[in-house]
């Protein structure tokens, strides 16, 4: 059977429907949008270094610009990923592993096709996710980054994703109230209440 023919008999919902009845693992389960992949858009590197194209380029693979909704580069989804990984306060135990698999799937790809992910065609680089998810170590990783994509879809935009509400919007979310402004919003918040755990400590000597 040909893969769009078995993507399609095995997803026969929207993209949207999926992702409002699904966790993270269960995307990897039918990977139904691992169909497209735009033209490469270069990014700062992060915390990945020279990886951090890569992890753009596969979150695009992921979440791709298809016309089905907003797609991993519209919500910023790669930016979101380097500012977790270069949170402080976020389970080092996830980062760790993103690290590594992203390590693991550089080293994927010469054995696969040859060459470094970077050199490798837009279709390619759709091959590989599809290979690399058979593995164990390649399933966490997807998982790891589809959770990415997925929080970075519903998150405040006053944290620089989910631009103009257009995740809210695809998925017809209203925010609860009152939203977080500037003084609010992580980390901001988790520094005031550090702050404040010091100054009480103090009034109790």
């Amino acid at each position: 059977m040909l893969y769009e023919e078995k993507k399609k008999s095995n997803f026969p919902y929207s993209r949207r429907q999926f992702i409002k009845g699904v966790g993270a693992f269960g995307v990897l389960s039918t990977m139904p949008w691992l169909s497209a992949c735009r033209a490469d858009t270069p990014v700062v590197e992060g915390v990945l270094g020279k990886q951090s194209q890569m992890a753009s380029d596969v979150m695009d693979v992921l979440f791709p610009e298809d016309a089905n909704g907003p797609s991993s580069a519209q919500i910023k989804a790669y930016p979101y990923l380097n500012w977790v990984l270069s949170d402080e306060n976020y389970d080092e135990d996830i980062k760790a592993s993103i690290i590594k698999g992203m390590s693991r799937l550089a080293e994927f790809s010469k054995e696969q096709f040859g060459k470094p992910f970077g050199k490798i065609s837009p279709e390619e680089k759709i091959q590989l996710v599809e290979q690399a998810v058979q593995s164990d170590w390649g399933e966490t990783l997807m998982a790891r980054l589809v959770s990415m994509i997925l929080d970075a879809l519903v998150i405040d935009p006053i944290y620089g994703v989910n631009v103009d509400e257009v995740g809210w919007s695809w998925l017809g979310h209203i925010p609860g109230l009152p939203r977080a402004d500037a003084k609010d919003k992580y980390p901001e918040i988790l520094n005031r209440k550090k702050e404040m755990v010091i100054f009480s400590q103090f009034d109790d000597l």
